[in-house]
């Protein structure tokens, strides 16, 4: 892919946690060419559902709310940066570079990621967000030419990662449920990338995370083409570790932090896995090649539960009619917050709080 098709592409990369998304959005920050990745999350959910009456007139107001929100950056939650920090421009030369008129809080969000490539020497970005995949349809009526990428790992590592995520060594007392979750939501992402696939094929790309540790792989190469990057970057994300990336999965065990492999999910808890992902990875990874690795895999039987079977049908049968209620339905990693009540509440105090400082900052202006 050449130069001049790259610099007509933004792109979005989705899908459920623990799969590689920041860490894709990094690397192309730390091996920027026509594209550059933002190196925190980019929250456009939360976005999309806020409220902002008069976005005209509190455009100032909608970038002060996105720029300067600090994320955390480290798994231990002691570092935060937010998208000011990567940006030269001020917040009145942000305002400045926005479109007169707006349909939606989205369109400042995206303008705002306009300004913040042409500050690091950029035609384009790329941003990660949870999930993005569901949104997808919405984001690209804001956006011209917008691209989703969905970032799937290896589904049993990806599970086992969110079941000891900032717990390890310990098993959680909700394990059961992360479990859960970590599977409807590995089947979700895939049943989303199948659908938007469909309906546009040249707009929408799934990535397999453990293939993209081998810069001579299809989807290194795939990579490398699409984010205008070396096809090793991802790989270089991991080289600092003397044992490479955590929970990678070997024949039934696990990398733990500890650098030391262990059996950190169950054979009953792997076959389960493998039970309701494998017929996913075929679909969207056919070149794949996915296996329990258990020795007595004969002998060993997947764990039955029949609210969590229920839960998943659920995932995948709204997943093809409407993603956005296929995520809000079965609440998978935050609560959906459209009817409740404290969120509605938050609102609109933050709403008043808003026309306040719109308020003070109109009538310093008008002293001047």
């Amino acid at each position: 892919m050449s130069k001049a098709n790259l610099s007509k592409k933004n792109y979005i990369i989705g899908g459920p946690a623990r799969n590689g998304k920041t860490i894709l959005a990094d690397s192309v920050y730390k091996n920027k060419k026509s594209i550059v990745g933002l190196p925190v999350e980019g929250l456009l959910n939360i976005f999309y559902k806020r409220f902002y009456p008069f976005k005209k007139l509190l455009k100032n107001v909608i970038v002060e709310d996105y720029v300067f929100w600090a994320r955390y950056t480290n798994q231990a939650r002691t570092e935060k940066h937010a998208p000011i920090d990567y940006m030269s421009s001020s917040q009145e030369e942000i305002v400045g570079a926005l479109p007169v008129r707006l349909r939606n809080q989205l369109e400042v969000i995206f303008g705002t990621l306009n300004v913040f490539a042409k500050d690091n020497g950029a035609l384009n970005w790329a941003v990660c967000d949870l999930h993005s995949e569901r949104l997808y349809e919405i984001y690209r009526s804001y956006t011209p030419n917008l691209h989703q990428i969905v970032m799937l790992r290896n589904p049993i590592e990806a599970v086992c990662a969110n079941g000891y995520w900032r717990t390890y060594p310990e098993r959680p007392k909700d394990f059961k449920k992360r479990f859960h979750r970590a599977i409807i939501a590995w089947v979700f992402s895939s049943a989303v990338y199948l659908r938007w696939k469909e309906l546009y094929p040249n707009d929408v790309t799934a990535l397999y995370f453990n293939n993209l540790i081998d810069p001579d792989s299809e989807h290194s190469q795939q990579m490398s083409e699409m984010l205008d990057v070396p096809a090793d970057c991802y790989k270089k994300m991991f080289d600092s570790s003397p044992c490479g990336y955590e929970f990678r999965y070997e024949n039934g065990k696990f990398l733990a932090p500890s650098g030391k492999l262990e059996a950190l999910l169950s054979k009953e808890e792997i076959a389960t896995i493998y039970k309701y992902v494998q017929p996913w990875m075929n679909k969207c990874f056919p070149d794949v090649r996915f296996e329990m690795q258990l020795s007595d895999k004969e002998n060993v039987s997947p764990l039955e539960d029949e609210s969590f079977q229920k839960l998943l049908d659920d995932a995948v049968k709204i997943a093809s009619e409407d993603p956005m209620k296929g995520y809000k339905k079965v609440n998978l990693f935050y609560k959906e917050s459209f009817s409740n009540l404290n969120f509605v509440r938050s609102e609109i105090i933050r709403y008043l709080r808003m026309l306040k400082k719109y308020a003070m900052k109109k009538r310093g202006n008008c002293l001047k």
